[in-house]
């Protein structure tokens, strides 16, 4: 893990204004965050320098509550809202550094470059009867010691992420398996019924249409008198001038997040193309299945003694990412630029 550091520069227009009664200072700040794709944000720290103008005859320091926000575009609409991003209430006798966790603002602002890297800041009263005796700003003035700093933690992302996330997914997914049980319990032996027979009647269809691949196989790493046998056993086949209709291939697939009860945790996207692998792997394998020696000899085994191995199975062999904004333990607001395993790329036997 590295850390870096992003000077910020602020806007012209800031202010006194009026936020739910009482009266809040704004201040307006703008980054230029950019970062490798293979690294991941792990942590954003914005540090803003305090100014404190206490009064000359009190003893107490001066009290106020900073909130950072940024705007986000409304999904699938030009309007923006406003977030909040972090708040903290601050009470200080002198001058003094303060941090506040933007990661949430990065992260957002790394996966959407077009998005404008602005900050608001608001420093209102908290109507303490402490505090009360001054006032609070934050530095602004860029190119000084006092600016406001962006800092930034990051890592190159591995595996031991991967596996937090999908730890993440199964415990969202064990919580909605637990309510699907209850609503199927309410359901009627009938349209359970009915949902078999269409079922039944897919997989027929499926069947029927399956024809054998007449071609060539060729297996990186297996002798060259294994391929010959392959070859040679295939010649024997019958229907092998037929080509397969529903061999093992990558199909669309779009999933909607609302559908799977997925919509309470994820907040955005709403759906995405996610893809699927659908067919058989038919005798002999093509090598763009890129099949693993043990799908061949199973692939083998089903051909001679279908009644003891089943074909290999048509299985995702590489996936992809995507962004994705969701709750992390139901409440905290997290943003993932590459969420990774949620797309099928390609499809092969296994």
């Amino acid at each position: 893990m590295h850390m870096s550091e992003r000077h910020s520069f602020s806007e012209s227009h800031a202010g006194d204004q009026d936020v739910g009664g009482r009266t809040a200072r704004k201040h307006t700040l703008g980054f230029n965050v950019t970062a490798p794709r293979a690294e991941t944000v792990i942590n954003a720290t914005l540090r803003l320098y305090t100014i404190i103008t206490r009064d000359q005859y009190a003893y107490i320091g001066v009290e106020r509550r900073v909130r950072v926000e940024m705007t986000l575009p409304r999904d699938e609409a030009e309007d923006m809202m406003t977030v909040k991003v972090c708040e903290r209430d601050i009470y200080e006798l002198h001058n003094a550094w303060e941090t506040f966790d933007v990661t949430f603002a990065v992260r957002h602002w790394l996966a959407h470059p077009s998005c404008p890297q602005l900050l608001q800041i608001y420093i209102e009263s908290v109507f303490s009867t402490v505090g009360s005796g001054g006032e609070m700003d934050v530095a602004t003035m860029p190119l000084t010691d006092s600016e406001p700093l962006l800092l930034l933690y990051s890592s190159v992302r591995h595996r031991r992420q991967s596996r937090h996330e999908l730890s993440v997914m199964i415990s969202h997914e064990n919580d909605i398996q637990e309510k699907i049980r209850s609503k199927r319990k309410k359901r009627s032996l009938e349209k359970l019924q009915k949902i078999r027979v269409r079922r039944n009647a897919a997989e027929i269809q499926e069947e029927e249409s399956n024809m054998i691949w007449e071609g060539e196989l060729l297996v990186p790493g297996l002798p060259q008198h294994a391929q010959n046998s392959l070859g040679d056993r295939g010649k024997g086949r019958r229907g092998r001038r037929r080509r397969a209709k529903n061999g093992c291939k990558t199909k669309p697939l779009r999933v909607d997040f609302k559908d799977i009860g997925w919509d309470d945790w994820i907040i955005a996207p709403v759906s995405y193309e996610a893809n699927q692998c659908t067919g058989k792997c038919f005798y002999p394998l093509a090598s763009h299945l890129s099949p693993t020696k043990h799908a061949v000899v199973q692939t083998l085994m089903n051909s001679v003694h279908p009644e003891r191995s089943p074909r290999a199975c048509c299985v995702p062999t590489r996936l992809g990412p995507i962004p994705l904004l969701y709750f992390e333990n139901n409440q905290t607001p997290t943003y993932k630029s590459e969420y990774d395993d949620m797309v099928v790329l390609e499809c092969g036997c296994r």
